[in-house]
């Protein structure tokens, strides 16, 4: 009777394993599918850069302020990084890369933007930021915006969106407290892994920056937001990384 148990017992195990096998095996629908990513270097303390993506360089000779076009990358987990310009040292590789089940999943023909930026004390290192494009406008002829802060060495900024030449109010605060990488925000705000868009008019705009919970305006520029577009902004660093240098905007769709 006791070998008969355990030889049921044994049975129903490897039934069981097979099964987990066959649903690891089907788990990704798109075996052979294409994710896609751009790179945009917004780390002025940094070298120039190659990027990889699972076992392939992608992007080469990336240096300060370069934008990619879009390029075609497996689906799923995989480890990416950068470089440095001779391909020889690895300057940085996706922090998640050690757990597979925490790492990024790029998912089936979706679009993504890979920033290389600072850390927060940035004397030449690199860490990747990934951003997941939202391609759809909530809305027919609406706009939606979303930003990344990219100066490590300025403080948190509330952002304003006026008309040209007009003056800061609560009536066009766009967005409050955002920080370096995103730390900080209201409560109206995404976590720092994935800054929400937020909803506005097309037009010509008026970008207006104060330091957190200040009224005194230490940025300004203007910009054209397209109707039915969704961009990303990018609070861009000059080259010494102490100040904002512009307001880069990057078309999500």
């Amino acid at each position: 009777m006791t070998r008969l148990f355990f030889y049921a017992l044994a049975v129903t195990l490897l039934i069981v394993t097979i099964h987990a096998c066959d649903l690891l095996e089907t788990s990704d629908p798109y075996p052979e599918g294409k994710a896609s990513v751009r790179i945009v270097h917004v780390a002025p303390m940094a070298p120039s850069v190659q990027y990889f993506h699972k076992e392939d360089v992608v992007f080469t000779g990336l240096g300060f302020g370069d934008v990619t076009e879009y390029v075609d990358v497996p689906v799923g987990r995989n480890p990416d990084g950068f470089l440095d310009a001779d391909g020889d040292t690895l300057i940085f590789r996706d922090d998640l890369a050690g757990n597979f089940l925490d790492m990024r999943f790029l998912d089936y023909e979706r679009n993504f933007t890979v920033f290389a930026i600072h850390g927060g004390a940035a004397t030449g290192n690199v860490h990747i930021r990934s951003m997941e494009i939202e391609p759809t406008p909530n809305a027919e002829g609406q706009v939606r915006l979303r930003v990344l802060h990219a100066v490590s060495d300025a403080p948190a900024v509330d952002i304003y969106l006026t008309e040209p030449g007009g003056s800061i109010s609560d009536e066009n605060l766009f967005l409050l407290g955002i920080g370096f990488n995103n730390e900080g925000g209201d409560a109206a705000t995404a976590p720092a892994e994935m800054p929400l868009y937020f909803p506005t008019d097309p037009g010509t705009y008026e970008v207006k920056l104060t330091a957190a919970e200040s009224s005194e305006v230490i940025f300004s520029q203007e910009v054209v937001l397209d109707a039915s577009r969704n961009y990303t902004m990018v609070i861009f660093p000059t080259e010494a990384n102490d100040d904002v240098d512009r307001v880069m905007l990057l078309p999500d769709n």
